[in-house]
């Protein structure tokens, strides 16, 4: 086999690099053949993946990369990766990384958040995704930059204005922003003469930012060359106004691309379809495709039947109403990746999607809630792949299970041996478990495939450290656990030889009668026979006091007996 590699040419070799992180290139290619390790020293388009990596492969990369080789770098710290960061830069240092082209910043702590104050110096850069925190320092880009990705948290009401005011857009071709101003957006369009792709959210207050919204192009008497636009309106309570959605959209007369989101209040107007049909063709004329969804609490079918005119079904321009969730919107674009069993189907009369194309309302479906028996169709889900359980059963051979990769149980009355054996017979994807159960009775199985273990009720299992966990989940790499003492941790460290990270947090319910739990990296080592046994030290572990009592450790995999 050896021998039939070395056949290969090396640019053969490099096209099927292209499909692999780099330490999956370097854990199956590595140390085969001299010829193969050549390459592998001169391979240059290295792309690596921090987002919770295994320890092992993290010391892999930074043993044989040399960071002139990378060419695309997802850097992270997470509960799975503790201090991943810290001991990256303790050996490298940002601006080594000439080559790099491609750069996503998820997570980083306060310490690390200068790193968006060295950007310029990569000059090669093309591609950036910042995942914001509440603090950040200026975002500062090079001028090669072309597609800017800034994302916020979620439910978080942050101006990133200040963030953003010194990012060139002469040069960027494709803009992300999950929140901006009024104002920073008529900046951007000044300035971003390139800009071809545009996603944005707006945040609307008051009555002065709707105005300020709708004459946002006041001061600019021109057209814009963006073909894509992608805009979400969030008017915090107060109504939309089709008026300000027409100011809005009439400079972008080159679009071919509509994608608009109001999730809630919206003038009546704005549904009506005869207005769109005037308003599209005279302002838009290129426009080939026009997504909405609106938030609508009022359906009636003529409000469906305005969409049966050829303008909309000759572009193959559907629309649909789900009173479930109180939106209007167009299919099969809008239509639902997740589903709940008690909800209500799309109703024919409430859609303009022909009859045959009614199975995409099930074949979208990847994440079903099972929090009801009377889901009489079921059968029609075929491609699930997380699960929701939130009754204590489920019934067999409705759907199928094969494709489920995630399974959730969020309700106690489960037994853990209807659990196990319902895995076993009919889940063989299952790799995400998070458990919520009844741990009494346990089958003589194992479930080899679960990777990930949730354990939500650990603290309140009687007699936890009799309970044969390893046995069960022989192969667990990542275990995230709600604990009601610190004891329990060196035990479940222990016990689950194969995981590489865990995550340990104290169960509210014990905080009351636990005010102050106390734990030092030198008590865990003496009490953890897997850490105090390792010579090497080859694990790192936050203690967390701050605001509650937690626990992250990432261990190597030279720890396992």
């Amino acid at each position: 086999m050896s021998f039939l590699l070395d056949r290969f040419p090396a640019e053969l070799v490099h096209c099927v690099f292209k499909y692999f992180w780099a330490h999956e290139i370097l854990y199956s290619f590595g140390n085969i053949t001299c010829y193969m390790n050549n390459i592998l020293i001169n391979y240059s388009n290295y792309m690596i993946n921090f987002q919770s990596i295994r320890k092992r492969d993290f010391d892999l990369i930074c043993r044989y990369l040399r960071p002139k080789q990378v060419v695309s770098l997802i850097l992270c710290e997470d509960e799975d990766t503790p201090d991943l960061l810290k001991l990256f830069f303790s050996l490298f240092s940002m601006d080594e990384f000439i080559n790099l082209r491609g750069l996503k910043l998820i997570h980083l702590k306060e310490e690390n958040e200068s790193l968006c104050l060295v950007l310029p110096k990569l000059s090669k850069l093309v591609f950036l995704q910042v995942d914001m925190n509440i603090h950040l320092h200026f975002i500062l880009t090079p001028s090669s930059l072309k597609q800017l990705i800034i994302n916020t948290p979620e439910n978080v009401q942050l101006n990133i204005d200040p963030f953003i005011t010194h990012i060139q857009y002469e040069h960027i071709h494709s803009l992300s922003l999950s929140t901006c101003s009024a104002e920073m957006l008529r900046k951007i369009l000044r300035q971003g003469v390139q800009l071809k792709k545009l996603k944005i959210i707006f945040t609307l207050h008051n009555q002065d930012e709707f105005d300020e919204f709708a004459q946002i192009h006041q001061e600019q008497k021109m057209m814009y060359p963006l073909l894509s636009l992608s805009f979400s309106l969030n008017g915090c309570g107060r109504t939309i106004k089709r008026v300000h959605v027409e100011h809005f959209l009439l400079p972008f007369r080159c679009l071919r691309n509509l994608e608009m989101i109001f999730p809630f209040s919206v003038q009546s107007q704005i549904y009506e379809a005869n207005r769109w049909e005037e308003f599209l063709p005279k302002h838009l004329p290129n426009l080939s495709t026009f997504n909405f969804s609106f938030g609508c609490h009022h359906f009636e079918e003529s409000l469906i039947d305005q969409y049966r005119h050829s303008f909309w079904l000759d572009k193959h321009w559907y629309v649909a109403c789900d009173p479930f969730y109180s939106s209007f919107f167009t299919v099969p674009h809008f239509l639902p990746t997740s589903w709940h069993c008690s909800s209500l189907r799309i109703s024919s009369k409430l859609t303009t999607l022909p009859l045959e194309q009614h199975y995409l309302a099930f074949d979208r479906v990847t994440k079903l809630t099972y929090d009801s028996n009377q889901c009489k169709e079921s059968s029609k889900f075929k491609f699930i792949e997380k699960l929701f359980l939130e009754i204590p059963y489920v019934e067999e051979n409705i759907f199928n299970f094969s494709k489920v990769r995630t399974l959730v149980v969020r309700a106690p009355q489960w037994s853990f041996r209807k659990l196990t054996l319902l895995i076993k017979q009919s889940m063989p994807s299952v790799i995400y478990l998070t458990l919520n159960c009844t741990y009494q009775d346990v089958p003589n199985v194992s479930l080899e495939q679960i990777r990930t273990l949730h354990l939500t009720q650990f603290g309140r299992v009687q007699n936890y450290h009799l309970f044969p966990w390893n046995k069960v989940f022989p192969c667990i790499e990542r275990l995230f656990v709600v604990i009601n003492s610190k004891k329990q941790i060196p035990i479940l460290i222990d016990h689950f030889k194969t995981m590489v990270c865990g995550h340990f947090s104290i169960d509210m319910a014990f905080i009351g009668r636990n005010k102050s739990i106390q734990m030092s990296l030198e008590w865990l080592i003496k009490h953890t026979n897997r850490l105090r046994n390792d010579t090497n030290k080859n694990f790192i572990c936050e203690i967390n006091h701050q605001y509650y009592f937690s626990v992250d450790i990432w261990i190597g995999e030279t720890n396992n007996d």
